[in-house]
């Protein structure tokens, strides 16, 4: 009996082992791994986190094709584009298209693959969201323009309702509420130079013309600012009422 406290005693007394290297590089790695994922995803809303990820995936598929495309590296497939929707565009952006990528198809090609890495790499990081929206709204009303409505307006929401996310986080200002305004006077601006070239107003049809989906898409996106621009206004009041109190109550003091 004695000899087995001894020996119990002795291994309760004994250091205890040291854990192996890879047991610390792999906790480090988890720590890190779960900090990325707060920042990346539990920091955001769910459906902006889905919209994201799925659109920036979208982007990426159209990099990897655009990459290992040797016709897109010549500037083949810009032209096979804007052959294939002769007169499917709206017909002052036609000419636009046709004399640029006549001009400098190679260049097209570059300058497009490389909005689109940035986009995917912005999208995917959750990082310069704004940058990343503006971009892709640029980007997608140049294939809505050139008749390629299928899936660019699908796109072309996903990047809009990211991009009033984005504005409806910012600090109210001033500044902040006069962008909005204007955002919405430029879509009004852009329905007024699309509709007058829409080509049908079948129920069937319309999804495919140009001229009313950019519409559409301009109208919505005008409806959407003025009502953000409206709830960052009384977020703006709100504050700078409180500002003014305070101001006030330290000079009655």
């Amino acid at each position: 009996m004695a000899r087995r406290e001894l020996q119990r005693s002795e291994r309760n007394d004994a250091t205890p082992a040291e854990p192996r290297p890879w047991v610390n590089t792999l906790g480090m790695l988890v720590d890190r791994a779960d900090g990325a994922f707060e920042r990346r995803v539990v920091s955001r809303p769910s459906m902006v986190v889905l919209i994201e990820l799925f659109a920036g995936l979208g982007w990426t598929r159209a990099c990897v094709e655009k990459i290992v495309d040797g016709d897109w590296w010549r500037g083949e497939v810009v032209r096979e584009f804007a052959a294939d929707h002769q007169g499917l565009g709206l017909p002052w952006y036609e000419g636009l298209q046709e004399r640029l990528v006549d001009f400098a198809p190679v260049a097209v090609a570059l300058g497009v693959l490389a909005v689109e890495v940035v986009i995917a790499v912005c999208l995917v990081a959750g990082r310069r969201l704004v940058l990343a929206v503006g971009l892709g709204i640029a980007l997608l009303m140049q294939f809505l323009l050139a008749g390629a409505v299928n899936p660019a307006v699908f796109y072309l929401i996903f990047h809009s309702a990211l991009g009033l996310w984005a504005v409806e986080r910012l600090e109210p200002s001033k500044r902040l509420l006069a962008s909005l305004r204007g955002a919405a006077l430029l879509c009004i601006v852009v329905v007024a130079v699309t509709l007058p070239f829409a080509r049908t107003m079948a129920p069937a049809e319309v999804i495919e013309d140009p001229a009313l989906v950019v519409a559409a898409w301009g109208t919505c996106s005008a409806i959407s600012l003025v009502g953000a621009r409206r709830r960052i206004r009384r977020r703006y009041l709100e504050v700078t009422t409180i500002d003014l109190r305070d101001v006030l109550r330290s000079r009655t003091r």
